[in-house]
């Protein structure tokens, strides 16, 4: 699968008293409001599961940024440099030392993932600090999914005049536009949540006052201070074989009544060379569902689903036919505050996810496996869940047990997380009662092996699990494939292109017909390429590999062996 990248955010900042610019370029992820590089700190939130921070110092003199990535689960990622120095509940801090004149890019990376994916959908909390906060969220959290699609309006905002919604007398015209308070509450709500979320904006977030026209300063300031404080209004990214395209159809506070000659319901782009804003949209959107094509499974997420748009300058046909041709296998939406699913006008199966914010908030388990999407709809009252560690869950004990209780719903998958010993690289998990063993997956780190035990427990049920060592400790990282680089500098075995965008050239040597196996490896040491060759030059496939750091080891008949880093961009 070709990756598609969310498009780079770059800053560039000259220092006082330097004769360089460092400048800092992002993919799957935006830089945060809080960097200061005069500082030499650095702030980026994800807009996905895989992402990259590079920093390119153009010259002077060498200096260390503190690097904090932020909604981001620190346990299940990996850096391909700098050193990790802090983990919070969703954040990860690490220094980067960067070179005079160096570029140092650090790949950010799950260092376990299956095709096999659940993830967490919900929309229009709106603000929501009573029930979505103390209700959903907690429910959600104990789920442990990898990620969490929210379909919008993460703020209330605007009053209920003209196009408008929200509290009757607050910040009525011409005061109705989005402040930096509302979205700083939006983070506090998650500050919690274990996992990263990632969002499309609403109608709500992007203010929907009346009264604006194009050339008023106070346009567009939702979308300013949505890309300020959360991510790009469209983007994509992807989670194993699936793509996700998150879009935004929705002006920012125009004039709608005046702007097209008439009232442009819900102030949607028009998706045609008419509107630039719209033209532009379908560019986008086009090119990367084309990008995605051989994706197992597309899926679009956006406030507004098709039924809810208006057919005016055709936006709807355009719509429904571009998304018919391009493939996409599910849609996700929210605004309606209702929960629904079914089939829309483009053949499509859609969700509507319902009110995150009700006194009885709603969410869905959604999963995918290949190009089949399922979900399972739940509300937060109705869902009893626990989880109760019997041992220390810090990274002390090597063996562990945990009860799970659940009632209200037949759950298909939670995720639990142990923090074991690191005394042990591997760990098991089984089911106390009837010793079935259930799929476990260990990372060792420098402190602690976190392991991520993923299982289904049923409406009513009980369940322990047992979590215990299998595999006695070797050095810190003294896996084969991790650390045999004391043949590193053995220049006749080279890769190329590295960094590489598809496919690497491995040349070899070769001496007395003597037969090379090539083995690519991620780094948690799970083997996805094997070949074996004795000519000079070997191909090695990119695939459907994600961006980031992986090690080719190559061994020969005598058992000489080397490793190499392989970058893929």
């Amino acid at each position: 699968m070709k990756t598609v990248l969310c498009l780079a955010m770059i800053l560039q900042l000259c220092m006082a008293g330097d004769s360089y610019a460092l400048t800092m370029t992002y993919s799957s992820c935006i830089q945060s409001y809080r960097t200061d590089l005069a500082a030499n700190k650095v702030y980026v939130r994800m807009n996905g599961i895989y992402g990259f921070v590079r920093a390119n110092n153009a010259g002077g003199a060498a200096r260390t940024l503190t690097v904090t990535v932020e909604n981001i689960d620190p346990d299940y990622v990996t850096l391909s440099e700098g050193t990790l120095t802090a983990r919070g509940t969703n954040t990860l801090t690490f220094t980067l030392n960067v070179s005079a004149g160096g570029t140092h890019t650090v790949y950010i990376n799950p260092w376990y993932l299956t095709n096999d994916i659940y993830f967490i959908a919900w929309s229009d909390n709106q603000d929501g600090d009573s029930y979505f906060k103390n209700k959903l969220v907690p429910k959600a959290a104990l789920i442990n999914a990898i990620f969490t699609v929210s379909g919008g309006d993460v703020n209330k905002a605007t009053p209920p005049t003209i196009g408008g919604a929200g509290t009757a007398g607050t910040y009525p015209y011409p005061n109705d536009y989005m402040r930096d308070f509302q979205f700083l509450n939006y983070l506090s709500l998650i500050e919690d949540y274990p996992t990263p979320i990632m969002e499309v904006p609403g109608n709500h977030d992007l203010s929907r006052g009346g009264w604006l026209t194009k050339s008023d300063a106070r346009y567009d300031s939702g979308q300013v201070l949505w890309r300020k404080y959360l991510s790009p209004t469209y983007y994509s990214f992807n989670a194993g074989s699936a793509h996700f395209s998150m879009c935004n159809f929705h002006y920012d506070m125009p004039n709608w009544t005046s702007a097209w000659g008439g009232n442009q319901d819900m102030g949607y782009f028009q998706i045609n060379a008419a509107d630039s804003a719209g033209a532009k949209f379908k560019t986008w959107l086009t090119n990367d569902l084309t990008a995605a094509q051989t994706a197992d499974c597309r899926i679009l997420v956006s406030h507004h689903a098709l039924s809810m748009f208006i057919p005016d300058y055709h936006t709807k046909d355009t719509l429904k036919n571009l998304v018919a041709a391009k493939n996409v296998n599910y849609m996700i939406h929210g605004h309606a505050h209702s929960y629904s699913t079914g089939t829309n006008e483009a053949g499509i199966n859609y969700l509507i996810t319902g009110d995150a914010q009700k006194p009885n908030p709603g969410f869905s388990l959604v999963h995918i496996n290949g190009s089949a999407v399922t979900q399972q709809h739940m509300y937060a009252d109705n869902l009893s869940l626990s989880v109760t560690h019997h041992y220390p869950n810090n990274g002390t004990v090597t063996r562990d047990s945990a009860t799970l209780v659940c009632s209200g719903y037949n759950l298909p998958f939670m995720r639990v997380k142990f923090k074991m010993s690191n005394s042990y690289a591997s760990y098991k998990a089984k089911d106390a009662a009837t010793g079935t063993a259930i799929p476990a997956y260990s990372h060792q780190f420098a402190d602690y092996t976190v392991v991520y035990v993923e299982t289904a427990i049923n409406n009513g049920a009980t369940k322990n699990i047992v979590v215990e060592p299998i595999t006695p400790l070797a050095p810190l990282h003294a896996a084969s494939v991790m650390v045999t680089n004391k043949n590193e500098m053995d220049n006749s075995i080279t890769l190329s292109p590295n960094p590489a965008t598809g496919n690497i050239t491995l040349r070899l040597p070769v001496k007395d017909n003597r037969e090379y196996r090539i083995v690519l490896y991620d780094l948690s040491g799970r083997a996805l390429r094997t070949l074996k060759s004795n000519n000079r030059t070997v191909v090695i496939q990119r695939g459907s590999l994600q961006p980031g750091v992986y090690m080719v080891k190559i061994s020969s008949g005598n058992n000489n062996a080397i490793t190499k880093k392989v970058v893929f961009e």
